[in-house]
């Protein structure tokens, strides 16, 4: 649960635990870098940003499990609920899979932000329920409707830049000088990404797929979720030994460690399988959906210059012909020479 409620004992107990000196100069700066949607680094797991993901969430919705995720909140929450349903004008023809997921997110969100939800129930157990209720969907929501359980390459493709990102930083840090400290921003010591919780689903089922993990080892991100890599030195290996692992890596799902690699085996599997950025312009078709900026500027600039010139000409052509009909109309009689024998 995510530290909200800071009065609470456990979090009390916690904070007296850790103390101000967890930090060796009690503050401390980090620079906090942000993706550019544009650019295509990140968020790629939502078809906004990625258009023919729509058509694939769509086709999705057939799976069996969302269509039972569909009939049991409508023989549970409809059931329970109905005045509540109602009230706010929704028939149980409208619990199609996007509105439940809609409400479960929204659900979760305001649970864990204290919010009332004394109108649907004032029994702490019963809302509990409907969270759990909640929960499951979400994790059909984002498991299956968003990445197919990871059967397509939709969730290996979103995670790629950032999981390049990820490896790029720790091969520094295992080819780091060693006068270099990691206070140089090239080897940071910890490495974070915020993201939602389709952000971790898609990083997740990456790794099973990669490492061939178990389906067990899939755990819905709930709020406040985290996955961490963390790169070991082995500081017993024979450094001249070229077959000895001198790093090693651990992935975890919250404390629960899902697996260790050595750094060599788990930088090359991951490379191989990763999306480059010419992959994913494909995948997401950007390179049809539109031109770039710098292009578009040109083609604004060509077909400026284009009317400018047609301009001239039109105006040239018509100031020509009222010259000209000004001379064969409007003659003056003056300037014709006179009949002299």
């Amino acid at each position: 649960v995510a530290p909200i409620d800071l009065t609470d004992p456990e979090i009390q107990k916690e904070i007296s635990e850790i103390g101000n000196y967890s930090l060796p100069n009690k503050k401390n700066v980090i620079a906090v870098h942000l993706y550019d949607v544009k650019e295509h680094r990140f968020l790629l797991q939502d078809p906004w940003n990625c258009q023919p993901l729509e058509k694939m969430h769509n086709n999705n919705l057939k799976m069996d499990s969302i269509k039972e995720m569909i009939k049991k909140f409508n023989e549970t929450m409809f059931s329970k609920y109905s005045d509540f349903f109602k009230n706010s004008n929704i028939s149980s023809n409208d619990f199609d899979f996007n509105y439940i997921g809609t409400f479960s997110d929204q659900f979760v969100s305001g649970y864990y932000n204290n919010k009332d939800f004394s109108i649907l129930s004032k029994d702490p157990e019963e809302i509990k329920k409907i969270l759990e209720l909640s929960n499951e969907i979400l994790t059909v929501s984002i498991r299956d409707q968003s990445f197919a359980n990871g059967t397509d390459k939709s969730a290996l493709m979103s995670s790629s830049p950032v999981f390049s990102e990820m490896l790029t930083f720790m091969n520094r840090s295992t080819i780091r000088p060693k006068q270099i400290g990691y206070s140089d921003s090239s080897y940071p010591k910890m490495y974070f990404v915020s993201g939602h919780d389709s952000s971790v689903s898609a990083a997740e089922l990456l790794m099973q797929e990669v490492f061939n993990l178990k389906p067990e080892q899939y755990h819905q991100p709930f709020y406040a979720s985290n996955i961490r890599f963390e790169l070991y030195r082995n500081n017993s290996a024979n450094e001249a030994d070229p077959k000895e692992e001198l790093f090693y890596v651990k992935y975890y799902f919250q404390e629960e460690l899902i697996g260790t690699w050595g750094f060599k085996h788990f930088n090359q599997t991951l490379r191989d399988k990763l999306f480059t950025d010419e992959d994913i312009a494909k995948f997401c078709d950007f390179n049809s959906n539109g031109y770039s900026l710098l292009v578009w500027i040109l083609i604004i600039l060509i077909v400026f210059c284009v009317a400018i010139v047609i301009g001239i000409i039109v105006l040239f052509i018509t100031q020509n012909k009222k010259i000209n009909n000004a001379n064969n109309n409007n003659g003056d009689a003056s300037l014709i020479p006179k009949n002299e024998n």
